[in-house]
């Protein structure tokens, strides 16, 4: 599966090894090291949460809400730029900075054809090969346990073959923020494939915010996906086209959002 060309200039002409299964290697002074020679370009994606406009002929009461929905959608984005920098910093800080030349540094391992790093905050880093430009990308679950989180392979095709992607909500759940996490992990890697992605509640916040859709998996249609993070058993499944991204805790939903997302960008794992 080819990510989409985003117009990344990594200025590096060196190849990974292609290896099978899960490997760690301590040696720091017999290899290449992977990471690319110039150090934070500009390969982050613009992520825009698109929010309905509800109609109103009071100008005021439309200026107002209009200035509601510009500061919702800041916050949202600016938080998933925080995530993604904040990830990408770490990233090199750990295996660009030490300048490991040789054989794989001590915090990477193999799993596949891919090689992974472990990263001090706890999420882990690999390189996407695109035309012939790596391109890096941070999760937070482990690669090598991801096996332990089913699937449903269905669903992956139903995102990537939508036009629109309504990520759905409960605003009123308890720890809301990693729901938001969950679905963050989500929206970077659809934004990359050009799909229009779209924050929507399952209901009413409170305070209600107006501009916020209500979407739920009944919106489903030809071109409209839904994706809906919620409580449940962990794992990933499609009921009659809405793709439902379970976990019995919060923390393991971002989690299973983590491996829907590595078979977003082909990482079958």
């Amino acid at each position: 599966m080819a990510l989409p060309n985003i117009g990344v200039d990594w200025h590096k002409d060196d190849e990974k090894p292609e290896e099978k299964g899960i490997e760690t290697n301590t040696s720091k002074s017999d290899a290449k090291s992977p990471l690319p020679k110039s150090f934070f370009p500009n390969f982050l994606p613009k992520i825009e949460f698109k929010l309905d406009k509800s109609k109103d002929d009071n100008p005021n009461l439309k200026s107002r809400n209009e200035q509601k929905s510009n500061k919702t959608k800041q916050i949202i984005v600016w938080f998933t730029v925080i995530i993604l920098v904040g990830s990408t910093i770490g990233f090199f800080g750990i295996t660009f900075f030490t300048g490991a030349a040789a054989g794989l540094p001590n915090n990477a391992f193999r799993v596949g054809d891919y090689v992974f790093y472990s990263l001090e905050d706890n999420t882990f880093g690999t390189l996407i090969k695109h035309s012939g430009k790596d391109i890096p990308i941070l999760f937070r679950l482990d690669p090598r346990y991801a096996e332990g989180i089913a699937l449903e392979q269905a669903s992956v095709s139903r995102i990537l073959q939508s036009q629109k992607i309504y990520l759905v909500l409960d605003p009123n759940a308890e720890d809301i923020a990693k729901y938001v996490v969950a679905a963050t992990e989500v929206a970077r890697i659809t934004a990359l494939y050009g799909v229009e992605t779209i924050t929507a509640y399952t209901e009413d916040s409170n305070p209600v915010q107006p501009n916020i859709p209500i979407r739920n998996c009944e919106n489903v249609n030809a071109e409209t996906g839904v994706i809906k993070f919620q409580l449940g058993k962990t794992g990933v499944t499609l009921e009659n086209g809405c793709v439902l991204v379970s976990g019995e805790t919060p923390d393991e939903i971002i989690l299973a959002a983590d491996k829907l997302g590595y078979n977003l960008v082909g990482i079958a794992i």
